[in-house]
């Protein structure tokens, strides 16, 4: 007999604003169990990532609640496969 396995369910995939969020909102999510950051004018919800990140979960943290552009640069500038990753927790774009 042949036990299928079961399909993963997908992530659904965060509603981009399209207004934008501002600092306020994302210095508010600055926990393990609410971690967005602002990287290169964009605002991303890092939550899923903080256990999964190769580096571990600390370079994770240390983003929360902040601009994390800096962080996110010097470790991966120039790098194509961190920079799909992080697409992939767009939330939307930093309003001035």
């Amino acid at each position: 007999t042949i036990t299928a396995t079961p399909t993963p369910t997908p992530t659904p995939t965060p509603t981009v604003s399209k207004s934008g969020y501002t600092m306020a909102d994302v210095k508010k999510a600055n926990t393990r169990a609410k971690c967005w950051s602002a990287i290169n004018g964009n605002v991303y919800d890092l939550t899923r990532w903080i256990n999964s990140h190769p580096g571990g979960a600390g370079a994770i943290r240390s983003m929360c609640g902040v601009d994390g552009t800096r962080a996110f640069l010097n470790q991966h500038e120039g790098r194509r496969e961190p920079i799909q990753r992080l697409s992939m927790y767009l939330l939307g774009p930093l309003s001035k």
